[in-house]
């Protein structure tokens, strides 16, 4: 399926990341549809039609589908029975399937484990047991973290000494949780990756992340990394 210019791509979801992505979108000659909680959220500005309702309710969100001709997501905070309804009307990319892995970090790292791709040693918890045999295996420092719903350092705690197990376990005690072992940085890289219904596959330059208090400030591209590290992110 080829969607050009002038089709409409809908966002689920209206932040910045939408605003980045309709903005480019636009620049192709693409129309944008938006829907978010917020009629005035950041992408509004740029978008041909904002469609306002709760992106964990289905019904509120299915108008999307009937204002374009692709759909979309901005980020992975977003109920995947809502995508499910989107996609009995219209494309959906990447597909709901795809964000039910990507949205749980447990499942996300089983996943890629399995492809071999390596990742931080971890572990699941889902009580307090657990986390004391994931120390036990992992060993500290490491950082304790929801299995969703987490993001901009939210809903996770970094844990250098044993004093810092019990303040973590009252504060996230209670939900399905993952303990991942510290890994030493240099920096970190992204490397956005496109892939067509028919398999080819593109990864772009990667971007390096500059972090603030645990929140993401800005990016720099293309990366300020040796050639031989650009090559094997995006491999």
């Amino acid at each position: 399926m080829s969607v050009k210019p002038p089709a409409a791509i809908g966002i689920v979801g209206g932040g910045q990341l939408a605003r980045m992505s309709g903005l480019a979108a636009r620049a192709m000659g693409y129309r944008v549809v938006i829907a978010d909680p917020d009629p005035d959220c950041p992408a509004a500005a740029i978008a041909d039609q904002v469609v306002t309702g709760a992106l964990r309710d289905p019904l509120a969100v299915l108008p999307l589908a009937h204002n374009v001709d692709v759909v979309t997501y901005e980020f992975e905070n977003i109920n995947p029975v809502v995508l499910d309804e989107l996609a009995g009307e219209r494309p959906v990319h990447p597909a709901p399937a795809v964000l039910r892995v990507t949205q749980d970090r447990v499942l996300e790292k089983t996943n890629l484990n399995r492809l071999g791709i390596p990742t931080a040693p971890w572990r699941p918890v889902g009580k307090a047991e657990d986390l004391t045999a994931a120390i036990e295996a992992i060993g500290l420092p490491a950082v304790l973290k929801t299995a969703r719903d987490g993001y901009d350092g939210k809903g996770q705690f970094v844990l250098r000494t044993a004093d810092d197990v019990l303040p973590a376990w009252e504060a996230l005690g209670g939900k399905r949780l993952i303990l991942e072992g510290w890994v030493p940085f240099v920096c970190e890289l992204s490397v956005i990756v496109a892939r067509t219904e028919s398999g080819a596959v593109q990864a772009f330059p990667p971007a390096e992340n500059i972090h603030e208090q645990n929140i993401l400030a800005y990016s720099i591209v293309p990366a300020r990394v040796a050639e031989a590290t650009r090559v094997k992110a995006q491999e």
